[in-house]
C-alpha cells in the first residue's frame, strides 16, 4: 500500500436511480409510475436505465422498449440524455463542496469524497456520511455509502456491499491496509472491479466470478488472457497501485476588491468605495448571466481587524441602482478604527435570470431579464422569515458557512439552497 493510499479517506457515494431521480425534479407527475430513459441501439429503442418502481416491475436496463411496454403497459419512456447526466453530476459534486474539498465525479451515477482531514469536523466518518444521506434523501436522491483507503474499495463497496443503504455506511477502518481490504472484497463479484462488461462476463466463463478467485493468480497469466484491466483495477482496489484523481475545481469567488493606498475611515469614501464594487460586480454578473441574492462586504482595517456586513434580496438582482440601497442604511454600523486598507464585495449566493421582453417587437433594447425588471416589493421586503438579513460580523477567523446553490437537475438553475448543519 503507499503512502498516499493510507492517509486516504474515500467516501463513495452511490446514487442507483441518478439518470431518472434527477428528472423526476422538473416530471413530479411520473414519481408514482414506472419510468425509465431510453436510447436507440441498433436500430431499436431500448431501456438504459429505470426508477425503482419500473425496476419493480421486473424491466432493467437493457431491455428493449416493445418488450418493456409488454410487460409494463403503463411506463413512462423518454429520452436518455448522458451529457445532461454528467452535467447534472458535476453539479452535485460542486454541491459537496461543502463537505471536502476534493470530490470527483465518477460518471455515471457516483461521487468520490476525499474525506482524510475533515470527517472530524462533522463528528466523525459515520457522522459525515450520515449527513450526506439525508442531504441527497432532502433532494429526492437515494444514495449508497462506503469509506475506504482506496476508491476501488469504496466503490466496490457502495455498489456491491452489503451494507450501504438504509441508513448504514460500509466502512473500512483506516488500518485496515490490503489484507483487511482483501478480506472486505473476496466475495465481492468480479464486477465491483469497475471493469468493462464483456470482461466480467468472460472472467466469470472462466469460473472467475468472484474477486478472491484473482488474489493467486500471477498478473501475466491474467493480462494475457483478459488484458490489463483486472490485475490493474484488483491492485488499485487494495492500495498497491496508486490511482490517480482529478478533483473538481472550486468555483472562482465571484467577488470585486480594492486595496487602498491609503487608509479610508470617513462614511462618505466608504460609500463610494461600495459604490465602485457594486458598478465593477454588476458588471461581471451580467457578463455571467446572473443575479445576486445575497451580498458580503468585508472590511479589513490596518489594526488587522475584519467587519462584515451581509445583505440579502428577495429574487436575483445584478443592477447597482437596486442593490446600493441595501448598504445605505447599513454602513453606519462599520467602524473604520484606525482606517480601512482592503474592502471585497463578494457574491455568496446567485441565480441565473431569464431573458423577459418589455415591448411586441424584438430588437436591441427590447429585451431585459427579470433582475432588471421592476417590482412592487422592495428587495429586502420578503415573505420568507431571515431572507434579507443585515448582520454585522466582527469574527473574523472563521470562514462563515455560505448556503449551496444546487442545480442538479440540469434543466433549469431552480435556487435549491443546502444548508446542512
Amino acid at each position: 500500500m503507499t503512502l498516499r493510499s493510507l492517509s486516504r479517506r474515500i467516501l463513495a457515494v452511490w446514487l442507483p436511480w441518478w439518470a431518472t431521480e434527477r428528472l423526476t425534479r422538473h416530471r413530479p407527475e411520473v414519481r408514482e409510475r414506472p419510468f425509465v430513459t431510453v436510447s436507440e441501439v441498433r436500430g431499436r429503442m431500448v431501456v438504459d436505465a429505470t426508477n425503482l418502481l419500473a425496476r419493480k416491475a421486473g424491466l432493467s436496463p437493457g431491455m428493449p422498449l416493445a418488450d418493456a411496454r409488454a410487460v409494463e403497459p403503463d411506463v413512462v419512456a423518454i429520452p436518455a440524455d448522458p451529457a445532461g447526466d454528467l452535467q447534472a453530476l458535476q453539479s452535485l459534486g460542486r454541491w459537496a463542496f461543502c463537505f471536502t474539498p476534493r470530490v470527483v465525479p465518477s460518471p455515471p451515477d457516483t461521487l468520490f469524497l476525499d474525506v482524510g482531514g475533515c470527517a472530524h469536523l462533522f463528528g466523525g466518518e459515520e457522522a459525515l456520511a450520515t449527513k450526506v444521506r439525508e442531504a441527497l434523501n432532502g433532494f429526492g436522491l437515494a444514495s449508497r455509502t462506503a469509506l475506504a483507503g482506496t476508491p476501488g474499495a469504496a466503490w466496490a463497496l457502495s455498489h456491491y456491499g452489503s451494507n450501504g443503504a438504509g441508513g448504514t455506511t460500509t466502512a473500512l477502518p483506516p488500518v485496515a491496509g490490503p489484507d483487511g481490504t482483501k478480506d472486505a472484497l473476496a466475495d465481492l463479484p468480479v464486477a465491483a472491479l469497475r471493469l468493462e462488461p464483456g470482461v466480467a462476463e468472460a472472467l466469470s466463463s472462466f469460473g472467475l466470478d468472484r474477486i478472491r478467485a484473482l488474489f493467486d493468480m500471477e498478473s501475466v497469466k491474467l493480462d494475457a488472457r483478459f488484458g490489463s484491466g483486472p490485475s490493474r483495477r484488483l491492485a488499485q482496489a487494495l492500495g498497491h497501485l496508486e490511482e490517480p484523481l482529478a478533483p473538481l475545481r472550486p468555483p472562482a469567488p465571484l467577488e470585486a476588491c480594492r486595496t487602498f493606498a491609503e487608509p479610508i475611515a470617513r462614511a462618505s469614501d466608504i460609500r463610494a468605495a461600495v459604490d465602485d464594487l457594486l458598478a465593477s460586480l454588476c458588471r461581471t454578473l451580467r457578463r455571467t448571466e446572473e443575479g445576486v441574492r445575497r451580498l458580503r462586504l468585508i472590511c479589513r482595517g490596518v489594526d488587522g481587524t475584519r467587519q462584515s456586513l451581509v445583505v440579502g434580496t428577495s429574487r436575483p438582482r445584478r443592477r447597482r441602482e437596486a442593490l446600493a440601497p441595501l448598504f445605505a442604511e447599513k454602513l453606519d454600523q462599520v467602524r473604520p478604527g484606525f482606517g480601512i486598507e482592503e474592502m471585497v464585495l463578494r457574491a455568496e449566493v446567485v441565480e441565473a435570470v431569464e431573458a423577459v421582453q418589455r415591448g411586441w417587437i424584438g430588437g436591441a433594447g427590447m429585451v431585459a431579464d427579470y433582475a432588471d425588471a421592476p417590482t412592487a416589493m422592495p428587495d429586502w421586503a420578503d415573505s420568507t422569515p431571515g431572507r434579507a438579513a443585515a448582520t454585522l460580523d466582527w469574527a473574523g477567523a472563521t470562514p462563515d458557512c455560505a448556503d449551496a446553490t444546487l442545480d442538479w437537475a440540469g434543466a433549469t438553475p431552480d435556487c435549491a439552497d443546502a444548508t446542512l448543519d
